[in-house]
């Protein structure tokens, strides 16, 4: 879940740069969201088998709104890393 971590840390960035880090507006975010898509697809195949798996695809969905730009949860850090211990 680190990685998650940084990703939404780096978001902070939209306090100097409202756009930043925004898909479709920062081509870094552009870049960003087709491996997380990748990743939430590869989780969500293996959470009838492991029903505990589905917490980690809710954080990383909002990663993916994060970027976005349609983030609602202004706690997301802290569920991240609160889900890490």
């Amino acid at each position: 879940m680190y990685t998650p971590f940084l990703l939404v840390g780096l978001l902070r960035w939209r306090r100097v740069e409202p756009w930043g880090l925004v898909a479709h507006e920062d081509p870094a975010a552009t870049k960003m969201l087709a491996p997380l898509d990748k990743v939430i697809e590869d989780i969500t195949t293996h959470v009838q088998e492991q029903p505990n798996l589905q917490k980690y695809v809710d954080i990383l969905e909002q990663c993916r709104e994060e970027l976005l730009g349609n983030g609602q949860n202004p706690d997301l850090l802290s569920d991240i890393n609160l889900l890490a211990k």
